[in-house]
């Protein structure tokens, strides 16, 4: 059977890292998927580490670079490893860890529409979300005050329908890579959405996978920001609890009537 699901790691050193992400992702239930993972010239005991993942298996295709290729380099030498029938292609960092089965099923119900129950969306985010289907949702967005939503897509765990992918520009080693793909995928007719509210499904270590054993890695020059990203995220959404499920976080929308009491009532005193 062919593979739902293309997930794309890269990795470089760290084996504590990669080790704890795909222990973690081989709880997921639910959903067909193929793991790929891009080795960006780590040392050798790394290596070792990634065999023996690929024997117990845990990893599907273990592709060995002996250079750093960085984020662009080797998330496009990933998709090229992937099973051309797979739906879907997954860009997932290294330093992302799973709490539960169902997170990928959950994500794949946003890409697909939206599901029953109506999610909470954070005060300066659209009321309610357009309908899917989606071509690119993401887990985790930055701020960009050069789009209506303020938010675009981010590159860490963010699920891409196939037909719609575009190799990352090797002449941005990290994130603005991603960003101009995902520019260009949105305006050859791909439909975009976030997901932020995600601390019940997975934890994500903010960087860890940005840095090698020499130190952060910069792009090489600055992109145009207003022109990439005009239109990149078109709105933001939540993973929704379903009846029997419990927040595990706490919300801006919750917490900015609290701020704006505390704020009065300083005022006052």
């Amino acid at each position: 059977m062919n593979p739902l699901v293309s997930i794309v790691i890269l990795n470089c050193n760290y084996p504590e890292m990669i080790t704890n992400c795909l222990n973690t992702l081989a709880q997921t239930e639910g959903v067909e998927y193929e793991t790929v993972v891009v080795d960006n010239g780590s040392e050798p005991a790394t290596v070792e580490v990634l065999k023996q993942l690929q024997a117990q298996g845990k990893i599907t295709t273990l592709v060995l670079e002996p250079t750093n290729r960085f984020f662009s380099g080797g998330n496009n030498i990933g998709v090229k490893h992937t099973n051309p029938a797979s739906t879907y292609i997954l860009l997932l960092n290294n330093d992302v860890a799973f709490l539960r089965p169902d997170w990928l099923t959950k994500m794949i119900a946003w890409m697909e529409g939206v599901p029953e129950y109506k999610p909470t969306i954070w005060g300066f985010h659209p009321t309610e979300p357009s309908p899917g289907p989606r071509d690119i949702v993401s887990i985790g967005w930055s701020y960009d005050e050069n789009l209506p939503s303020r938010a675009r897509p981010e590159g860490w765990c963010v699920l891409i329908r196939r037909s719609f992918w575009v190799d990352l520009s090797t002449d941005f080693a990290f994130h603005y890579g991603w960003e101009e793909a995902a520019a260009k995928m949105i305006r050859n007719g791909a439909k975009a959405g976030v997901l932020f509210n995600y601390a019940p499904y997975l934890v994500h270590r903010e960087g860890g996978s940005r840095w090698t054993t020499t130190g952060r890695i910069n792009d090489k020059r600055q992109p145009d920001v207003k022109r990439w990203f005009a239109g990149l995220a078109t709105e933001s959404l939540d993973f929704t609890l379903g009846k029997l499920e419990h927040e595990t976080y706490i919300s801006w929308s919750y917490l900015i009537p609290l701020i704006n009491v505390m704020s009065i009532g300083s005022l006052l005193c």
